[in-house]
């Protein structure tokens, strides 16, 4: 669920809906959160999925606006 909301957030991205992707990319990273709290995130999840999800949401939800350039 956690890489589908950061594909649908990305779609919402390009699409200039930036405050909806901003939900879809901080519930995807609650998701990943919660996973790696409990011991079961994969590795590549850590370093990649949860990685990128915390970066979107640093350069781009604070408030929601455009800034992640061709990088989706």
């Amino acid at each position: 669920l956690a890489v589908t909301l950061m594909t649908n957030g990305g779609n919402f991205s390009n699409g200039g809906q930036f405050d909806r992707a901003c939900e879809r990319w901080r519930e995807a990273l609650g998701i990943f959160t919660g996973l790696e709290r409990e011991g079961v995130l994969a590795e590549t999840d850590r370093t990649r999925s949860m990685a990128s999800a915390q970066d979107y949401v640093a350069r781009s939800c604070n408030p929601p606006h455009a800034g992640l350039g061709s990088n989706l």
